[in-house]
């Protein structure tokens, strides 16, 4: 981290002046410096014996007395064409089954192009490299030192080097030769981002398309998968179950983050429960961050034809708390995901993965230690959660119930009775009533007699709606409480060998899924009407309108919701009178939800 380097500069000058610290030791050679999309790739030949680098940058060229504190930019360790997380999936062969094999296992600075299948040169085990982001347009010049070595010269100098800022792009480093899948690279941003942690600023990203993929209009679906812990990427040739899917390579972290100024041990890719605990904050969101922008970038390549409507997360266990932390942060890049066996409690409870979630973020009853945000969103997030500490942020029912006002995606979430890695009862059973209580639009539920891998891709008997994966981020949906049909809340600390199922027999109508003949939503400023329907017979529900699109409620104010006929809207069943809440909601109480269908209509109240 950029910061931590410059807090070093002024001992470094102090020693090199007084021929102290590190033997000298030759100039690098082979100095390179290139700019692509805001941010420059610097290369060069290491000098043997050598255990750092000092790279200095100036708008003029670099003379020896300007090799000091103001102008130096990184401090690179020797061998920084590592990348571990690159060799861990070498070492996993979590990428066995690509045609032609991914083999890459450290740093690469120059990309294939899109035409090209197989993978891009990976820099020599003797080349140095830092990549650093621009924040100031300019023409610049470098150079890179060895230890206290301060020769200048052709070698180890270059510029004048053009650049401007802009929003970073990945690199393109393998292509299957199917060309359905690719792998593109990521460098994050030195200026905000502890390197410490896995030693790694840099992160790979598997993209498949399915075998009939034919780039065209935007209307394929992204799947956003986030894996069981520690992560890792996974991927073939193609992808298998969704248009477009897209899987990184973690580090076990959560799919949230980690410390932004604690010195993880360098050494380790994935810290676990031997691992000491972090003392030194703020918690930052660096992997749910980074995961962010790139599916933001992925979603705008016309290649991928990607409707940006169309995008959901996908994610069990680690992945399952990957899935819910990315719905509640993100509510604006997501139309609904996935959550089987989810930790919903991260730091407040004992359960089998706590010492590991406390090697990353800290002592679980450390008050000291805050969280912040990294990222363009890092503004608004850092406005909503700022002010709490980080074992408060990551117990999930807490934060669900102060989301009760805010519009999230739809929710799948499914537990498992008997799992004795997400411990049940500790993890997800304080979630159900929440979703219940604070009218989330949500289904899923408990298989009483499974355990950890027993839910599956489409939740292990759990019902999964067929009408799930059709939900845009742009169209409502209703969210139901107090359901005749399901089972009472809260469940069972040791339940029975059964389903316990919630709000799975309702279907809403929608302009991608037909309910009872109608396929469409009326969602204007004046009125709002939607058919709803139950698989399982006639049920009540508690019914309220979520993710609203044009028709705006205002808090205080009075609305008239009907229960019709589905196609007489003359032949009311129910009628009622509410009042918008403080979070302008409007909630029907006891609605009849017909077989055959019932048709919900809300107005303002004349």
């Amino acid at each position: 981290m950029r910061r931590e380097w410059r807090r070093y500069a002024i001992l470094i000058a102090v020693a090199m002046a007084s021929g102290l610290g590190e033997a000298r030791a030759a100039a690098p050679t082979d100095l390179k410096a290139t700019f692509r999309s805001g941010q420059v790739f610097i290369t060069w030949k290491e000098v043997a014996g050598a255990k750092e680098y000092l790279v200095y940058r100036d708008t003029r060229k670099l003379r020896a007395a300007t090799l000091d504190a103001k102008h130096l930019v990184a401090k690179v360790p020797q061998g920084s064409s590592r990348n571990m997380g690159l060799e861990d999936i070498a070492k996993g062969k979590k990428l066995k089954s690509t045609d032609p094999p991914f083999t890459i296992t450290r740093n690469v600075v120059e990309p294939i192009s899109d035409d090209a299948v197989g993978q891009a040169r990976q820099l020599g085990a003797d080349q140095g490299v830092v990549v650093l982001t621009t924040h100031r347009n300019g023409r610049y010049y470098y150079a890179v030192t060895a230890g206290g070595d301060r020769t200048l010269g052709a070698p180890n100098t270059a510029g004048p080097v053009d650049e401007k800022v802009e929003t970073p792009e990945p690199l393109l480093i393998w292509q299957a030769k199917t060309k359905f899948a690719r792998v593109y690279f990521q460098y994050r941003d030195l200026d905000d981002w502890n390197d410490s942690m896995s030693n790694i600023y840099a992160f790979p990203y598997w993209v498949g398309v399915k075998q009939n993929h034919r780039p065209g209009g935007r209307t394929k679906s992204l799947r956003v998968y986030l894996g069981g812990y520690y992560g890792p990427i996974g991927g073939a040739n193609f992808a298998r179950y969704n248009d477009v899917t897209i899987r990184t390579h973690e580090a076990g972290c959560w799919w949230w983050g980690f410390s932004s100024t604690y010195q993880y041990n360098r050494k380790t890719y994935h810290h676990g429960s031997g691992s000491p605990k972090p003392d030194k904050g703020p918690m930052k969101n660096y992997v749910q961050a980074r995961y962010i922008d790139f599916v933001r970038w992925l979603v705008k390549q016309p290649y991928y034809s990607i409707d940006p409507e169309w995008v959901h997360t996908f994610g069990g266990s680690m992945g399952g708390v990957g899935s819910l932390l990315m719905l509640m942060d993100y509510p604006d890049v997501f139309a609904y995901g996935e959550a089987k066996v989810p930790p919903t409690n991260m730091l407040e409870t004992k359960w089998q993965w706590l010492r590991n979630c406390e090697a990353k973020f800290g002592g679980a009853a450390n008050d000291a230690l805050k969280v912040d945000f990294h990222g363009p969103d890092a503004a608004r997030l850092r406005g909503k959660w700022g002010d709490i500490t980080v074992h408060e942020f990551l117990n999930l029912e807490k934060r669900m119930k102060r989301l009760e006002g805010e519009e999230l995606p739809f929710i799948w979430m499914g537990s498992a009775g008997r799992d004795r890695s997400v411990n049940w009862p500790a993890q997800g059973r304080g979630m159900y009533p929440l979703l219940d209580m604070t009218r989330r639009a949500w289904s899923g539920g408990l298989k009483g007699g499974a355990g950890h891998h027993a839910l599956g891709g489409d939740g292990g008997g759990l019902k999964f709606p067929r009408q799930l994966r059709t939900i845009r981020r742009n169209q409502s949906f209703p969210a139901f409480s107090n359901v005749s049909g399901n089972p009472k809340l809260p469940l069972p600390a040791q339940p029975e060998n059964k389903f316990y199922q919630f709000n799975s027999q309702f279907k809403w109508s929608s302009s991608t899924y037909a309910v009872s003949g109608v396929k469409e939503q009326i969602d204007t400023p004046e009125r709002y009407e939607i058919v709803i329907s139950s698989s399982a017979g006639d049920q009540t529900a508690d019914v309220t309108p979520r993710r609203l699109q044009r028709f705006r409620l205002r808090s205080g104010g009075k609305y008239l919701m009907l229960n019709t006929d589905v196609n007489d809207k003359a032949k009311v069943i129910q009628s009622q009178t509410v009042t918008a809440d403080r979070f302008a909601l409007v909630t029907f109480k006891e609605f009849a939800v017909k077989a055959n269908g019932s048709r919900l209509i809300v107005t303002p109240a004349r």
